[in-house]
């Protein structure tokens, strides 16, 4: 039976109360219809009529050898991109590509930031044992108590405030 923590509990009351009821927590692209083409049907001809219909596709040519592609249009320019340009885009097209999402920055910013909490609260693959083994020092972790939830340096602390002892 897994332990949560108050801090976990709180995190996961968040995310359901930031979240619409019936979106899963994954999918952060709004259910927005993408307008389609209208398809054409090809008809054949009615029996007994030889002439071919607007509708009929063109018969190809019966020469040997295969059909040449078409030649380049003349007045194309190729664009050059400043290396901002190619990792980053263009000033704009980040937001045309947000609202072809159907995501605002709000709505993108908020779910980054409810999932940064709750892969800090749950200890997602060490990330915060890593953090607090990196970042601070053993005077820092008996005062803030975080080992007690979280490994440090190998190692979590046990609090028995009743009994007024502590292991390491």
């Amino acid at each position: 039976m897994p332990r949560y923590t108050p801090f976990s509990l709180l995190l996961l009351l968040l995310l359901l109360l930031v979240l619409p009821p019936h979106t899963p927590a994954f999918l952060l692209v709004s259910r927005t219809t993408v307008p389609r083409r209208p398809c054409t049907l090809l008809h054949s001809s009615p029996p007994g009529n030889d002439t071919p219909t607007p509708q009929d596709p063109p018969t190809p040519p019966s020469s040997s050898t295969p059909p040449l592609p078409p030649p380049p249009p003349a007045n194309v320019t190729r664009e050059t991109l400043t290396a901002r340009e190619y990792f980053f885009g263009k000033e704009g097209e980040f937001d045309e590509d947000l609202a072809y999402l159907g995501i605002s920055r709000q709505r993108l910013l908020l779910n980054t930031a409810v999932a940064t909490a709750l892969a800090l609260g749950a200890n997602f693959v060490g990330v915060t044992s890593a953090l607090l083994n990196t970042f601070s020092t053993p005077e820092q972790m008996d005062g803030w108590k975080v080992d007690v939830l979280y490994p440090v340096r190998g190692f979590k602390r046990y609090v028995d405030s009743d009994d007024g002892y502590e292991f390491r």
